[in-house]
C-alpha cells in the first residue's frame, strides 16, 4: 500500500461525504439553512408576480392610535368599523385581535350595581311608581349605552360573516388538552382521518385561550393564530389545524379561505399530515399538518387602509366589496412581527394576508412525497463523485465540472419552486458538492498544488535544489556555486547549513565566505556575523572542531597550544573523541589540577526553539540526578554548565576502553567467564541506579569502558535521558536502536528492565559477536526488536553453557513482565552461572588426576 494514502484526495473526499452525513443524520441544521436560503430566494423571486386581490388590509397603525388614543381601545370603535365595513358586503371579515377577556369597564359595573341597589331605595322613599320606573329605565339606558362587548356583540352578530382568532398553548405531542368550549361545536373540521403510518410532530393543545362566549356564539368561524417557525425561525409555513381533544381546530387562514370560498369549516376534510381538502382544492401538507405558501409581497402587495380613515367614512364601499377585510395590528410596539422570506420583518397580519390569498388560489408550494428520494438520491450521487470522481480529476476540469454540477442543482430547485411550486431541497446534495470541492481544493493547496507552484519558478528553485544535491554528495564548493544563484532570503537556512558543513570539514575560510554572504543581505540572521568572525581567526591560528549534530561541540583550539580556550572554569585541552550529539574534550580544573573529561552539546543547534527551553531544564536535571549516583561502576560527574552556547558535562577522566573494542577483537565471541564478569558490573550499577529511581536508557558497548586495571564502568547516565525523549531538528528520536527494547521501539513509558533488556542485548553480543536483532533497514530492525524472537546462542556459538542462555532468553523477554524486574535478579543469576562454569572447569581438570 502506498505510503500516506489518508493523505489522498479521495480519502479527504471519502471523508467529507461520510462526516457531512453523520452530521445530518445527528440532526445538524447547517444544511438545511442553506435549503431555506435557496427557498426564500425563489419566494422572494416570485413575489410580486401575482396580484393580491382577495384581501384587504385594515391596519390599526401609529396614525390610527395617535388619533383614537392609547391601545387597548373601548371595543365600541371596533363595533363601529365592523359596522363601516359590513355595509359595504365584503364576504369575510377576520378580526386579528384576541378577544378571550371581557371588557373592564368601572363604570359599567358601577351602574349594575346601582341596578340593584336603587330599587329598594326607591320604594323605601315612597317614590311613586312612575317616576322609580322613569329613574331605572335611565339607569338601564346608560348601562347599555356603555356596555361595549354588547355593542361589539351585536356589531359581530349583524356582520354575519366574521371569524374570531383565538390561542393554544402547543405541544409537539399528542396531549389531551380538553373539550372544545359548547358554544364552538360546529367550529372545528368536520372530516378528520389518521393515517396509521404518518410520522410527524403531532401539534396539540394544551390550553386554550378561545374568544369569550358572547362573542363567540355570534360570529362564523374561529381559527387558532399559532405559528410554527423553521430552524432559523423564519414564518414561511401556516400550521392548518390544531388537535384539541381530538377535535381539529383549523387555523385563522384556513378559516378565513373557507368562509371566502362559501365553506364552512366543518364542510373540510383533514387527512393529517398528507393533505387539506377545501371542496375542489387540495392542499398537501407536511407530516406535521403545514403548508409552506409564497408571499405575494410587503403590506404594498395589498389594499391597505388605515383604522382611522375607515371611521372617519374616507373610504368607497367598492374597496371591501366581495373581499377578505382583514383587521389588525400595524402599529409600532403593539404588533407582532416575524422573519419572513422575503428578508425581513413583517407584521403578523400581513403574513396572515399572503398565507389566505395563496389558499384562495389554491397556489402553496409543495414537498412531493417522493421529494426525499430525490434529495437523498442526489446526496449519494454527490457524495461518490466527492470521494473517487472528483480526487481523479485535474483543478480545472474538477472545477469546471463541479461548478456545472452545482449551478445545475442549484438552479433545478430554484427554477422548479419558481414555476412549480415544488420544493426538492436541491440545495443539500449542492452543499456537499460545494464542502467537498473547497476542502479538496484547499488540501491541494496546501500540499500538492504549493509545492507545484514552487517548482514552477524556474531556475531559481534548480539552483536550489541543485545546490542541496551537490550538498548531499559533499561536494560543498559546487552547492555554494549553486546557492548563490539564488535570491538569499529563498535560501538563508540552507546556506546556513552549508556554513555549517564547512566548519564540520574544518573548511573555515569557505564557511567564512559562506556567512558573509548571508551577512551582506540579511545582517541579523542568526549568529552570522559572529561565525564569520571567528572562522577568520580560526583560519589564522587554530585547529577547529565546531558543528552541529553528529559533527562536534564547537571550541576552537590553538595549534601550539600557547592559547587555550576554556569552557566554564575548565580549560580545554585536546579534543578525545566525537560522540552522537558533540565532541568529548580533555580538560583541567585549573583550582584544583584534576584532569576531566568534558562532554559537549551543542542543543541550540539539535533542537527546535520551542523544544530548547525544556530540553535544557531537563539536561540539567539529568546531570544533577546523575551527579549523585556514587558507585565504583558508574562513571563520576563533578559539574555540569553551558557556555559559548555550549552545554556541557565535566566528568571523571577514565584511562580505558569500551568494549566495543572487544566485540571486534572477540568476532565470534569473547570467553564466557570475561564476558559475565562485565556484565555482573554493569548490572550492579544499573541496579543501584534503579534504587536512585534513574534509568539509564541507551546501556550498549559505546556507553562501558573497561579501565586498565579492569574496572568496568557505565558511562552517559543523564545524557541518555535527554537524548531519548527529545527530537531533533531534523524529527528524528536519538538512541541506538539496536539496543533497544520493545517499549523503547513502541515510545512507550520505559524503567529499568528496559535497560536489562538492552544489558542483555550486550551480553548476547559479547558472547556470540553478533547482535540478537538485525535488519536491511531502521523500520525492518525495530519490527524485530518488537515482534520476533532473536536467534538462539546455540547456533551462533554451540557449546555455550546452558545458564548463559537463560540469563540472555530471560533478558530478552519482549514483556516486560517475563523480564528481570530487577537487575540484581539478572546479577544473581549471572554468579550462579559463574560459579556452575568454574565448578565444572574445577571438575574438568580434576578428572584427568582421579584417573592417574
Amino acid at each position: 500500500m502506498a505510503q500516506g494514502w489518508w493523505k489522498s484526495d479521495q480519502f479527504v473526499g471519502v471523508g467529507v461525504f461520510l462526516g457531512l452525513t453523520l452530521m445530518v443524520m445527528m440532526g445538524w441544521t447547517g444544511l438545511e439553512k442553506v435549503e431555506y436560503a435557496v427557498y426564500d430566494a425563489a419566494v422572494s423571486a416570485s413575489s410580486g408576480v401575482d396580484e393580491a386581490n382577495d384581501v384587504v388590509l385594515v391596519t390599526i397603525d401609529d396614525p390610527s392610535i395617535a388619533r383614537m388614543g392609547r391601545w387597548p381601545w373601548p371595543r365600541d370603535l371596533l363595533a363601529e368599523g365592523i359596522d363601516r365595513i359590513q355595509s359595504a358586503r365584503p364576504r369575510v371579515i377576520g378580526l386579528d385581535i384576541l378577544l378571550s377577556e371581557p371588557d373592564r369597564n368601572p363604570g359599567l359595573a358601577a351602574l349594575k350595581g346601582l341596578s340593584e341597589e336603587l330599587p329598594p331605595i326607591l320604594q323605601e322613599g315612597q317614590v311613586q311608581p312612575e317616576t322609580a320606573q322613569a329613574v331605572m329605565g335611565k339607569v338601564t339606558d346608560w348601562s347599555n349605552k356603555i356596555d361595549y362587548d354588547q355593542r361589539l356583540a351585536k356589531s359581530l352578530s349583524d356582520a354575519g360573516d366574521v371569524v374570531l382568532p383565538m390561542y393554544f398553548a402547543l405541544s409537539p405531542k399528542a396531549t389531551q388538552g380538553g373539550e372544545l368550549p359548547q358554544w364552538m361545536d360546529g367550529l372545528a373540521i368536520g372530516d378528520v382521518s389518521v393515517p396509521p403510518d404518518i410520522i410527524g410532530a403531532n401539534w396539540s393543545a394544551q390550553r386554550a385561550d378561545p374568544p369569550i362566549e358572547l362573542f363567540g356564539n355570534t360570529v362564523l368561524e374561529t381559527g387558532h393564530l399559532n405559528v410554527v417557525l423553521d430552524s432559523d425561525n423564519a414564518y414561511r409555513s401556516d400550521l392548518v389545524a390544531v388537535n384539541w381533544g381530538g377535535s381539529y381546530v383549523p387555523s385563522f387562514s384556513v378559516a378565513l379561505a373557507a368562509a371566502y370560498m362559501g365553506l364552512s369549516v366543518q364542510d373540510l376534510s383533514l387527512e393529517k399530515g398528507v393533505g387539506l381538502y377545501m371542496d375542489s382544492t387540495y392542499l398537501p401538507l407536511t407530516p406535521d399538518n403545514r403548508v409552506y405558501f409564497p408571499y405575494f409581497g410587503k403590506m404594498d402587495a395589498f389594499t391597505h387602509i388605515s383604522y382611522a380613515d375607515l371611521l372617519r367614512g374616507d373610504v368607497p364601499e367598492s374597496t371591501f366589496r366581495d373581499r377578505v377585510v382583514l383587521v389588525g395590528m400595524t402599529a409600532n410596539g403593539l404588533s407582532d412581527r416575524n422573519l419572513t422570506p422575503l428578508g425581513d420583518n413583517l407584521d403578523n397580519m400581513v403574513i396572515i394576508a399572503n398565507s389566505v390569498e395563496s389558499l384562495i388560489q389554491g397556489k402553496v408550494n409543495v414537498r412531493p412525497d417522493w421529494g426525499a428520494m430525490v434529495k437523498w438520491g442526489l446526496w449519494l450521487l454527490v457524495g461518490i463523485f466527492v470521494a473517487f470522481g472528483l480526487p481523479r480529476l485535474k483543478a480545472g476540469m474538477g472545477a469546471a465540472i463541479s461548478a456545472t454540477l452545482f449551478v445545475i442543482l442549484l438552479g433545478t430547485g430554484f427554477f422548479v419552486l419558481l414555476s412549480q411550486n415544488l420544493w426538492l431541497e436541491t440545495a443539500t446534495p449542492a452543499s456537499l458538492l460545494f464542502f467537498g470541492y473547497t476542502i479538496l481544493v484547499s488540501k491541494r493547496f496546501f500540499s500538492t498544488e504549493k509545492h507545484k507552484e514552487i517548482a514552477e519558478i524556474g531556475a531559481q528553485q534548480d539552483n536550489k535544489m541543485l545546490g542541496l544535491s551537490y550538498q548531499a554528495q559533499g561536494q560543498l564548493d559546487m552547492a555554494f556555486s549553486a546557492f548563490r544563484k539564488v535570491p538569499v532570503g529563498h535560501v538563508k537556512d540552507e546556506l546556513y547549513n552549508l556554513g555549517l558543513d564547512f566548519e564540520r570539514k574544518r573548511q573555515f575560510a569557505k564557511a567564512a565566505a559562506v556567512y558573509e554572504h548571508i551577512f551582506e543581505t540579511m545582517p541579523d540572521f542568526k549568529d552570522v556575523s559572529a561565525r564569520s568572525k571567528r572562522l577568520k581567526q580560526a583560519e589564522e591560528t587554530m585547529i577547529f572542531g565546531l558543528g552541529g549534530g553528529g559533527g562536534g561541540g564547537g571550541l576552537v583550539l590553538s595549534e601550539d597550544g600557547a592559547t587555550r580556550p576554556t569552557l566554564g572554569r575548565y580549560e580545554i585541552m585536546k579534543e578525545l573523541g566525537k560522540g552522537a550529539m558533540g565532541v568529548v574534550y580533555l580538560g583541567e580544573d585549573p583550582t584544583i589540577h584534576r584532569k576531566v573529561a568534558i562532554k559537549t552539546m551543542r542543543l541550540a543547534e539539535e533542537f527546535e526553539a520551542e523544544d530548547l527551553k525544556e530540553v535544557k531544564e531537563r539536561f540539567f536535571r539529568e546531570a544533577e540526578t546523575a551527579g549523585r549516583l556514587n558507585h565504583p561502576n558508574i562513571v563520576t560527574i563533578f559539574d555540569a554548565g553551558e557556555d559559548q552556547d555550549l552545554a556541557y558535562i565535566a566528568m571523571e577522566l577514565l584511562d580505558g576502553h569500551e568494549i566495543t573494542v572487544l566485540v571486534k577483537k572477540y568476532q565470534q565471541g569473547m570467553p564466557v567467564a570475561a564476558a559475565l564478569k562485565i556484565v555482573l558490573s554493569v548490572a550492579d550499577a544499573l541496579d543501584y541506579a534503579d534504587q536512585n529511581e534513574v534509568v539509564h536508557r541507551d546501556i550498549k558497548p559505546a556507553n562501558i569502558m573497561i579501565l586498565k586495571d579492569g574496572t568496568v564502568k557505565v558511562t552517559d547516565f543523564g545524557i541518555a535521558r535527554i537524548t531519548s525523549s527529545s527530537r531533533t531538528k531534523t524529527g528524528v528520536v536519538l538512541g541506538t536502536p539496536s539496543y533497544m527494547s520493545p517499549e523503547q521501539v513502541a515510545g512507550k513509558h520505559v524503567d529499568g528492565r528496559s535497560d536489562i533488556f538492552s544489558l542483555g542485548v550486550v551480553l548476547f553480543e559479547l558472547l556470540t559477536g553478533k547482535k540478537p536483532f538485525s535488519g536491511d533497514s531502521m523500520a525492518t530492525l525495530m519490527y524485530q526488536i518488537a515482534n520476533e524472537e532473536p536467534i538462539t546462542l546455540d547456533a551462533l556459538r554451540p557449546g555455550l553453557p546452558q545458564c548463559t542462555q537463560a540469563i540472555v532468553k530471560k533478558a530478552l523477554e519482549k514483556k516486560v513482565e517475563n523480564r528481570y524486574q530487577r537487575a540484581s535478579e539478572m546479577a544473581n543469576d549471572i554468579k550462579r552461572c559463574m560459579a556452575q562454569i568454574a565448578a565444572q572447569r574445577k571438575s574438568a581438570e580434576a578428572a584427568p588426576e582421579g584417573d592417574a
